[in-house]
């Protein structure tokens, strides 16, 4: 790569992130919080994908673009509006078309509630970064449950507990090794403060 598309493909990154950030702060849905999950996300997808032998760069698009549905519309049918605004949003930047598809595809299939079969590397490591992050962001769950949810504190307890069952089933084993201490955790917590 020569240095004109060296900084060409730097500054479309800074747009993006620019982009990106002013989304996901200033959500109606969602607080802050968001901003540090999906960059979350991109951290722990991109090299899954790399070690598994696909496309790092791709895993973490998808990784920081994940909840951008959600975001900007809600997050009903997020993978959905995701997709279509992320389409856009790298569209816009100039993203070549092999990137943009990949990126929407990790998108499309990245919910642990969807019944969907995920094709690729990317996809996979997305769902499973997705997944993997939930447990390190146990207090943002209940944020949603309380402040986007309204529920109370055993419905609450009741949503997140069956969130992180279904992220634990799409995680790929390598995410699963290196989070099944706080899985074990946070279903024992739960569990016994559901017995209440």
């Amino acid at each position: 790569m020569d240095i004109a598309s060296e900084i060409s493909c730097q500054t479309r990154q800074n747009r993006l992130f620019a982009i990106l950030r002013e989304i996901y702060q200033n959500s109606p849905f969602y607080d802050h919080t968001l901003w540090n999950h999906v960059g979350l996300v991109a951290l722990l997808a991109s090299p899954a994908a790399t070690e598994l032998g696909g496309n790092g760069p791709i895993a973490y698009l998808g990784g920081l673009l994940h909840d951008v549905g959600a975001a900007k519309k809600g997050p009903k049918d997020h993978h959905k509006t995701g997709a279509e605004i992320a389409g856009k949003i790298l569209n816009d930047l100039n993203y070549p078309k092999d990137v943009i598809g990949p990126v929407q595809y990790c998108i499309l299939v990245h919910r642990g509630s969807i019944e969907s079969e995920r094709e690729t590397i990317e996809a996979k490591c997305v769902a499973s970064a997705d997944g993997m992050a939930h447990f390190y962001q146990i207090p943002a769950l209940f944020a949603v449950a309380f402040l986007e949810l309204k529920l109370n504190s055993r419905e609450a307890g009741e949503w997140i507990k069956a969130k992180l069952e279904r992220d634990w089933g799409k995680m790929l084993p390598i995410h699963q090794k290196l989070t099944g201490e706080k899985h074990d955790i946070a279903m024992e917590i739960l569990g016994e403060a559901l017995a209440w």
